[in-house]
């Protein structure tokens, strides 16, 4: 059973179905449901180890990935060059700092490790 923060229960069917389409799993505790339909965070509760989870609005998400996106299409641009001048810089004679740093970011660049 759901209930209002007065501690009502919630009989609007509108509502009930709102709350059941978020499928929040039966086993979180402390579950709160924001009362707009429309904000960003829908429902926050802890898990069975105690870590707060949130259910975000499907719009909110989508417009966070796009943004995401944006991003990585803004990092992704001087790659080439930065590839480019790490390659001299490891063709230099010697152990220079450039030329450890160079390799450093060759070896996170071609094995993706973050």
């Amino acid at each position: 059973m759901f209930r209002h923060a007065n501690g009502r229960a919630v009989v609007d069917e509108a509502q009930l179905a709102r709350i059941r389409s978020l499928a929040i799993p039966p086993a979180y505790e402390d579950v709160w449901i924001c009362p707009d339909q429309r904000g960003h965070i829908q429902a926050t509760a802890r898990d069975a180890r105690g870590r707060k989870q949130y259910i975000y609005h499907p719009d909110w998400r989508a417009a966070r990935e796009e943004d995401k996106f944006g991003r990585m299409m803004e990092f992704g641009n001087p790659l080439p060059r930065t590839r480019r001048q790490l390659r001299r810089d490891l063709a230099a004679r010697g152990l220079t700092r450039e030329e450890v740093l160079a390799a450093v970011c060759l070896l996170l660049d071609q094995t993706l490790v973050r």
